[in-house]
């Protein structure tokens, strides 16, 4: 059996929260009348501004995004993303603030290359639908697979790229020696194991 564990980066994911989408959701949620009002009132008209050093600049009103370092932040974006499983009924899904993680399994490499590859084109659509942004650069892979089989077929997922990646503070890494791949995960460091 091989696994495949995408792990999705969105750029600027709180700052990109389209507030007509979000207030939408909440009534799905039946939070409506004026609890939805209050959120609408929270989410609008604010205001931000930069200081570098004594230079300020102007003040500019945000057309999106929900606060960062606020307590209801996180939440509203959760709130946001919470339906994206609805654009696969292939991948599993593991949501925890602004990482999303996808996990599929199959017997056959091939298949779960061709079924992971349909199934990202699907989440991408969620997210251009949700007027959020893939950072391909920073969407990770890895396969697991039991270290008896050898993987000599070269993956290519067209939504990120494989490397190094920290998953519920594990680390995952991958290490090629000539045409195998080991995959090493372990709570606190990642070392490699050679037969």
């Amino acid at each position: 059996m091989f696994s495949c564990g995408v792990f999705i980066d969105l750029q600027k994911a709180f700052d990109t929260v389209n507030h007509s989408i979000i207030l939408h959701k909440l009534s799905h949620y039946v939070i409506r009348g004026r609890v939805n009002d209050c959120f609408s009132s929270y989410l609008s008209n604010r205001i931000q501004t930069t200081q570098v050093g004594p230079h300020v600049s102007k003040k500019e009103s945000t057309l999106c995004g929900v606060p960062q370092g606020s307590v209801l932040g996180p939440l509203l974006f959760l709130i946001y993303v919470n339906d994206i499983y609805m654009a696969s009924g292939k991948l599993t899904f593991y949501l925890f603030a602004d990482d999303t993680n996808l996990l599929y399994n199959d017997k056959n490499l091939k298949s779960l290359e061709t079924i992971v590859n349909r199934e990202l084109f699907k989440v991408v659509g969620w997210l251009i639908a949700n007027k959020l942004s893939l950072n391909i650069k920073k969407t990770k892979y890895i396969i697991f697979h039991p270290y008896q089989k050898h993987i000599n077929y070269n993956i290519c997922f067209k939504a990120c790229e494989s490397r190094t990646k920290t998953f519920f503070g594990r680390y995952l890494t991958r290490f090629a020696a000539l045409t195998r791949e080991i995959y090493i995960c372990n709570r606190t460091t990642c070392c490699p194991i050679w037969k």
